[in-house]
């Protein structure tokens, strides 16, 4: 059935079958996670992925401007 929203939909499934193919093994996930618990004074956080940086920014900016970023990207707003 064609919606208004057909288009950011086949943009969100693009994006996650893409986030999909770039994931990390679960060999070298567990490498790094039995480093990090082997240290004398971990940090509290680690990110274990290619996108920390999209990670803290989404956690530190104000959630109206990820909203509005993320609509744009996905086509849900102009």
């Amino acid at each position: 059935k064609k919606t208004v929203y057909n288009k950011a939909f086949d943009k969100f499934t693009n994006f996650i079958k893409e986030l999909s193919e770039q994931g990390h093994d679960v060999q070298i996930l567990a490498q790094k996670i039995f480093k990090i618990s082997s240290l004398k004074n971990p940090k509290a956080k680690y990110s274990m992925g290619p996108s920390g940086l999209t990670f803290y920014l989404i956690r530190t900016l104000p959630k109206k401007l990820i909203d509005k970023i993320l609509g744009k990207y996905f086509l849900l707003i102009r």
